[in-house]
């Protein structure tokens, strides 16, 4: 953008009277910030060569239909997509996610070396941890999305996957703004995530943190860029700054500065627009400075995280459970364990010990193991009420259904808000057909949280099991809209729909859930059934081909094959799938 094109964007927002979020940057230059007006503001967000190419952020309604090219870290656009500005919000804002278990616990162990509380040095702790890695873990592994699609992972997901990889995360530039954002509002930090439109080189995310106002005289906001300059040896900290009530939000995005090095601050992506899209709406809390360490002291995540290693100096059970959790967050199952046991053996009344080694043991599918460890976690703290909820998840996993929803009701009886235990515990009611009580159980789930996607999709599976399509395929567009790339809700949409009869909606359907996922075995075979329907047999036959390359011990599409190849007088090989399908049952 030309600095012409620069002064008539100030000249109309200035004309306007409208308040926006200027970029800034805090350079030798800076000084006096806190008395500037929102013109002084403007103007010199304007006179800056550094910002030369760098939008204000946009506010838009919740009815504005965005289209921006399909974000990916600066590459080039390989299509277009679009999207209610409301519903985007709801989107990523439901994978940010902060109180999961799994985001919550890495949070803890990257900041709790840190003395205060919301301290910028904890957030840089974040920021290292996701950019750099640490240890034997790497950092962010950078992956593009399919192409011509925009898939936003839950801020667990990217976990996981970077642990069976051995890295911070992976995916895309906005999977890397929602972990972060994710492990920041998990320590009780204020983040929002903006996304940025380049015409030219395509479409970005990032996330910020709020660092405080500028017009509070407790804030902290000078003496912390000064600490960001120092520790990071740069003369330049890049912000945005809201003209209006000086509200000043800190660049978390991985750009590189003018040395060539990563850190918070750092310079921003340019753009045509940069959107602001999700915001956790709690209020906003300010950052702190460090607290005064002894000399000597070393700015370091809270425990050893090179869990290859096979001696940790210090004994404490805390780091022995914490290495049991980054072990098991890898997959390492066997080894994390270990650890939780050697926890144990330090401090045999950890509760929390106890009940991660149970979930370790679930993952493992050892479901009386792992409910013996959650009985033990439970009798050290009755009120344990995640305890008492994976004790149900694993009883529903034994078959247990009775037993596991009175685990899920004393979970409830501790926590009445408690939204994931009563949706569990409505799928064991479901299970054992007991569906107006599932559906009772979804609608408290519900009624907690209103924008819980898949409390509504499994109300929709009780509906539909009891023929009541209308009102599942209602509950099931509910879930849609909420998270719109949901694949099992579309597959449970097309379910319903084929039931109605509705075959070619059916297999929309189908194909938006097999989008989203497309190694969705149950979503190939549906989408058979109704080209199945439709005397398309061929077509059919292609579906349940890719639904048993996905799954060879599929039985149903292996039986479902042979119907339509007999229907096409392919009857030697009708025999051989119908004889597979046998084998398979037996």
């Amino acid at each position: 953008m030309s600095p012409l094109a620069l002064w008539l964007c100030m000249i109309l927002l200035i004309g306007n009277g409208i308040a926006v979020d200027v970029p800034f940057v805090f350079d030798k230059m800076s000084s006096g910030v806190a008395s500037y007006n929102s013109d002084q503001l403007e103007q010199a967000y304007a006179a800056s060569s550094d910002l030369m190419g760098v939008p204000p952020v946009s506010y838009l309604s919740d009815s504005e239909v965005l289209e921006f090219p399909i974000v990916g870290g600066g590459s080039a656009p390989v299509g277009r997509t679009e999207k209610k500005e409301d519903d985007l919000k709801k989107t990523v804002s439901s994978r940010v996610e902060p109180a999961h278990s799994m985001v919550h616990e890495v949070a803890l162990l990257l900041v709790a070396k840190f003395p205060g509380d919301l301290t910028i040095d904890q957030i840089c702790s974040i920021y290292s941890y996701m950019k750099n890695g640490e240890g034997s873990v790497k950092g962010w592994s950078y992956a593009r999305d399919p192409r011509g699609t925009d898939f936003f992972m839950y801020a667990n997901q990217s976990l996981k996957i970077g642990g069976k990889a051995g890295c911070a995360g992976v995916g895309d530039c906005d999977d890397f703004a929602i972990l972060m954002s994710a492990l920041v509002e998990s320590i009780g930090g204020t983040t929002r995530i903006i996304f940025a439109q380049n015409k030219t080189s395509g479409g970005h995310a990032y996330a910020e943190v709020y660092l405080g106002n500028l017009s509070d005289q407790n804030s902290q906001v000078d003496e912390i860029i000064n600490w960001l300059k120092q520790k990071f040896n740069t003369n330049k900290i890049y912000t945005h700054i809201d003209t209006d009530n000086k509200n000043v939000w800190l660049n978390l995005d991985w750009g590189v500065d003018e040395k060539g090095t990563t850190h918070p601050g750092g310079p921003f992506f340019q753009g045509d627009k940069h959107i602001f899209v999700c915001a956790r709406e709690f209020g906003k809390t300010s950052l702190k400075l460090p607290e005064t360490k002894k000399e000597g002291d070393e700015l370091s995540p809270a425990i050893p995280l090179n869990i290859t290693t096979d001696e940790i100096k210090s004994k404490s059970a805390e780091v022995w459970f914490n290495k049991g959790f980054a072990l098991s967050s890898l997959g390492w199952y066997d080894e994390a364990l270990q650890a939780y046991d050697r926890a144990i053996e330090i401090d045999p009344n950890f509760a929390e010990a106890w009940n991660n080694k149970g979930t370790t043991l679930h993952k493992q599918d050892k479901y009386d193991e792992a409910i013996k460890a959650y009985d033990e976690a439970i009798r050290l703290d009755p009120e344990y009420v995640d305890a008492w909820y994976n004790k149900g998840n694993s009883l529903v996993d034994q078959g247990e259904y009775d037993e596991a929803i009175k685990a899920y009701d004393e979970a409830i009886r501790l926590d009445p808000k408690f939204a994931y235990a009563w949706n569990n515990k409505g799928s064991a009611l479901g299970v054992q057909g007991k569906y107006d009580e599932a559906i009772k159980a979804r609608d408290e789930a519900i009624e907690i949280d209103p924008n819980f996607a898949v409390a509504w999709c499994n109300k929709g599976i009780a509906f539909g099991e009891q023929g009541k399509y209308d009102e599942a395929i209602k509950a099931f567009d509910e879930a849609i809209r909420l998270d719109p790339d949901f694949a099992e809700a579309w597959y449970s949409k097309g379910v319903a729909l084929h039931k109605q009869d509705k075959y070619d909606e059916a297999i929309k359907a189908c194909d938006e859930a097999i989008r989203l996922d497309p190694n969705y075995a149950e979503a190939w075979n549906n989408k058979g059934t109704n080209l199945h329907k439709q005397d398309k047999y061929d077509e059919a036959i292609k579906a349940y081909d890719e639904a048993i390359r996905l799954d060879p011990e599929y039985v149903d599409a292996w039986y479902n094959k042979g119907v339509a190849l007999k229907a096409l007088g392919r009857n030697d090989e009708a025999n051989a799938a119908f004889a597979k399908e046998k084998e398979l049952g037996v």
